[in-house]
């Protein structure tokens, strides 16, 4: 038996809330990912009509490639564009993973830190 799952991708305010409508009531679990942070899963929720509220914390960047690891493929895009900036022929934002605009060694920082570890899945 197969499990029913959708996808939105939404938009978050600056705190990193977001709003999804049209969910039918019943059980579900939430998965959160941006195009370079690892995977983060909820245990299974209970959606009826109203509100519902669930914290992830802080999704953990360095993946680059958007494979849900953080590895040598990682490392070798930070790698190609070391140095970059934003506007710069060459850059790719998909490294810039604190988002400040350039590709530094803050970026190789968080990359280094999250080495290795894999993001969650449904």
């Amino acid at each position: 038996m197969s499990t029913p799952s959708f996808t939105r991708y939404v938009t978050t305010d600056n705190s990193g809330n977001f709003t999804i409508t049209e969910i039918t009531p019943g059980n579900y679990k939430v998965a959160v990912k941006n195009g370079h942070t690892l995977r983060r899963v909820s245990q299974l929720e209970t959606f009826s009509a109203g509100v519902k509220n669930l914290s992830f914390g802080t999704l953990l960047e360095g993946d680059g490639v958007d494979n849900n690891v953080v590895n040598v493929f990682d490392l070798s895009l930070l790698a190609t564009i070391y140095g970059k900036s934003f506007g710069e022929a060459g850059f790719d934002s998909r490294a810039d993973f604190n988002n400040d605009g350039v590709v530094n060694i803050f970026d190789l920082s968080i990359l280094a830190n999250n080495y290795n570890l894999t993001g969650e899945t449904p």
